[in-house]
C-alpha cells in the first residue's frame, strides 16, 4: 500500500476522503511510522514479520516489565495505602512541578456549596448541615467527593446551575494543587473507581487534581498513575489558560465557562471543505462510528497526552537506569502497525488499557487515532500551529484553512 492508503486505513477512512494537495506530507508520515515501528521492534526482539498476538503481547510485556523496574526504583510503594499514594505524588511532582493557574476562588465554592448542600455528603460525614460540614472538613475535599458522592443528575440539573452565575470577579491565579483524599472517603469511592479503573481525577474550575484513598489494583497501575497524573498536569494548566482568556469577554463568560467544563464538541456537519474541527474528548470511547471522528480534526486531548508521554520519558534524568525504557514510549503515541484485519498501536496509554483487559485479549487504538490526527496536522503546519489553533478554537469547535494556504483536506 502506498502512504495515502496506509494512513487511510489506519484511521478507517476512503482514502478519497483525505484529499492532500502535497501527498509528500503523508508518504514523510509513512516513511517515519515505518522507522518508528523498526527502531521498536528491534528493541522489542521482533521483526516486520512478527504476527498481531506476538507484537500486542511484547508490548504488554513491556508495559508490565516497566512498570515493575519504576516500581522497584520507587521501592515498590504500596497504592492501597496514604504513604503510597503520598509517595507518588511527590515523584511526580519532581518530573513536573505542578503550576500556577486562574481557578475558582475558594471563597465562591464555598458560597457555591452553602447555596446548594451536598445532601449525600453531608450524610455520609455523619454531619447535620452544609455549616457543620465546612467547619469540620476540608473544602476541597467536599468539593472532590462531589464527583463520587452525589447522583450526577443532580450535579448537573441543580449544582453546576449555579455556574451559570459566575464572573471573571471569581477567579484568582494560585497554585494548583496535588492531592491525596483522606481515608474517609474510601468507601464512597469503590464504585468510581471500579467504574474508571483508576483513581485518580480532577477539577478544572477549582484547579486540584486527586488521587482517591484506594488503589484500582490492575496491572501496570504504577506507569497508568504517574501517566495520568502528568496528562492531568497538562489538561488543567491548559484548560485554565483559556479560562484566562475568556475572562477578557465579562459578558459570555458564564456560558463560555460551563460549555468549556461540559467538554462540548461542535456537531453540524461543516460545509467548506477545509474545515478542521477541534475535538476536545475522545469520542470513539462512545460511538465508534460517530461522523466527527472521520472528518479532518485535531484533539486537544491527544495533544495534551502527548506532551504527557514526554515527560515520562524524563523520568530517565531521575533514574538513569531507567532512561532507554521510559524514552520508548515518547513519541509513538501516533504510531501503529497494520495487519491485514487488525490494528496494533503502540500509544502508551492505549497499551496500558490494553494490559488491564489483556484476559479479553482487548486491543485499543482510540488514542493512536486521534494522535495521527495531530500528526497529520504537525506535520502540514508545525507543533505550535497545533497548540495554537487547539487553545484559540476549543470553544468554537472548528477552523477554516485559509485559502491558498492549506492544502484541500475532505471529510466524509
Amino acid at each position: 500500500m502506498d502512504a495515502l492508503q496506509t494512513i487511510s486505513k489506519i484511521l478507517g477512512i476512503d482514502p478519497q476522503n483525505l484529499q492532500i494537495g502535497d501527498l509528500t506530507v503523508l508518504e514523510k508520515i509513512e516513511k517515519e511510522r515505518q522507522e518508528k515501528i523498526d527502531q521498536s521492534l528491534k528493541f522489542l526482539g521482533l521483526d516486520n514479520q512478527s504476527s498481531p498476538d506476538v507484537l500486542l503481547q511484547a508490548l504488554l510485556s513491556k508495559m508490565e516489565n516497566d512498570n515493575q523496574a519504576l516500581s522497584d526504583f520507587l521501592n515498590n510503594p504500596d497504592l492501597n495505602t496514604s504513604a503510597g499514594r503520598q509517595f507518588i505524588i511527590r515523584f511526580v511532582s519532581q518530573i513536573k512541578s505542578p503550576p500556577s493557574g486562574f481557578f475558582l476562588k475558594e471563597s465562591k465554592a464555598r458560597q457555591l456549596l452553602i447555596a446548594n448542600p451536598p445532601q449525600k455528603i453531608i450524610s455520609f460525614l455523619g454531619h447535620k448541615t452544609i455549616e457543620e460540614t465546612l467547619a469540620k472538613e476540608d473544602l476541597t475535599q467536599i468539593f472532590c467527593a462531589l464527583r463520587f458522592i452525589e447522583d450526577p443528575e443532580w450535579l448537573n440539573s441543580v449544582f453546576f446551575k449555579k455556574y451559570n452565575s459566575l464572573t471573571p470577579d471569581d477567579f484568582e491565579t494560585r497554585p494548583l494543587k496535588l492531592i491525596v483524599l483522606d481515608e474517609h472517603w474510601k468507601s464512597s469511592a469503590q464504585k468510581f473507581v471500579s467504574h474508571k479503573r483508576h483513581n485518580i481525577s480532577h477539577l478544572k474550575e477549582l484547579g486540584v487534581i486527586f488521587v482517591l484513598p484506594l488503589a484500582a489494583n490492575l496491572p501496570g497501575e504504577i506507569m497508568r498513575t504517574i501517566g495520568l497524573l502528568l496528562h492531568y498536569l497538562e489538561e488543567v494548566p491548559f484548560y485554565s489558560s483559556i479560562i484566562k482568556d475568556i475572562s477578557q469577554q465579562p459578558e459570555n463568560f458564564s456560558t463560555n465557562l460551563t460549555s468549556l467544563l461540559r467538554g462540548d464538541v461542535y456537531d453540524q456537519r461543516p460545509t467548506e471543505k477545509n474545515t478542521w474541527l477541534v475535538i476536545q474528548r475522545y469520542l470513539e470511547k462512545d460511538n465508534p462510528q460517530d461522523w466527527r471522528l472521520f472528518w479532518p480534526h485535531i484533539n486537544t486531548e491527544s495533544l495534551l497526552y502527548s506532551r504527557a508521554y514526554k515527560n515520562i520519558s524524563t523520568i530517565g534524568k531521575i533514574a538513569p537506569v531507567l532512561s532507554e525504557d521510559m524514552e520508548f514510549w515518547s513519541s509513538l503515541d501516533w504510531v501503529a502497525q497494520i495487519f491485514d484485519s487488525q490494528i496494533i498501536s503502540f500509544d502508551f496509554m492505549d497499551v496500558a488499557m490494553s494490559l488491564v483487559d489483556k484476559d479479553k485479549k482487548a486491543s485499543y487504538f482510540y488514542h493512536q487515532h486521534e494522535a495521527l490526527w495531530n500528526k497529520i496536522f504537525s506535520s502540514l503546519f508545525s507543533e505550535e500551529e497545533l497548540s495554537t489553533q487547539a487553545r484559540k478554537n476549543l470553544l468554537q469547535g472548528f477552523f477554516i484553512s485559509p485559502p491558498n494556504s492549506f492544502p484541500t483536506i475532505v471529510g466524509t
